[in-house]
């Protein structure tokens, strides 16, 4: 995944640093995150439908994505999302597949560390590094001292835990699977997925033949 800066459209909607400042502090608690009806509204055939695939012959998996299934755009807690997605990277030799699940935020004040994924799978509460986290920081300002953060942090999940966020899934259900991104000082983020994304990646990934022996070394 390229480092590329995420997309900040609904940032630059704000009305300067000190309104987003003011958005964070009236983030609602973790047990009150629902997820917005738009999205609520898609059905696991919705998400296969629209994922990605990217097959590029120089490189030895296959990538699936629900990135272009739906636009995000919308504050969390403790942060604003610009983009979320889940992925499915295929390997053609084997078909082994892994998960992972990327999500760019922007915030405003100090860096924070998000080094740290925490979720319950399979009735436990399980702790994992984010495999990847980009952090880049933008405009300041002066009058309130604080900055603009932007950050992309993708994390390994097993595919376990996929299946159990896409049989959670009914019908118009607002609740989301949660994951909270842990800061070292404190300062955490806790991020969702719809569990109609999660089933659809699955259905995807079922339907779509990768797996293609590459020639001997």
């Amino acid at each position: 995944m390229n480092p590329d800066v995420p997309k900040v459209g609904a940032y630059r909607r704000l009305a300067g640093a000190a309104a987003l400042v003011g958005l964070l502090a009236f983030a609602p608690a973790a047990g009150a995150i629902e997820l917005p009806r738009s999205l609520a509204s898609l059905s696991p055939q919705d998400f296969a439908s629209r994922v990605a695939v990217i097959d590029d012959p120089l490189e030895d998996s296959v990538v699936l994505s629900t990135k272009p299934a739906y636009r995000r755009d919308r504050s969390i807690t403790g942060a604003h999302v610009g983009d979320a997605h889940l992925q499915a990277i295929v390997e053609r030799k084997t078909g082994a597949t892994s998960w992972r699940i990327s999500y760019d935020l922007y915030y405003a004040g100090p860096k924070k560390s998000l080094d740290v994924a925490q979720f319950r799978s399979g009735g436990e509460l399980r702790r994992v590094t984010p495999r990847i986290a980009y952090h880049w920081q933008d405009e300041c300002y002066e009058a309130i001292s604080t900055c603009s953060q932007y950050v992309r942090v993708v994390v390994d999940i097993p595919e376990a835990t996929v299946r159990e966020i896409a049989a959670s899934y009914r019908a118009a259900d607002r609740t989301p699977w949660l994951m909270r991104l842990k800061d070292r000082n404190g300062a955490d983020v806790t991020v969702g997925l719809a569990p109609a994304e999660a089933a659809g990646l699955l259905a995807a990934v079922q339907q779509t033949n990768v797996v293609r022996p590459l020639a001997a070394d």
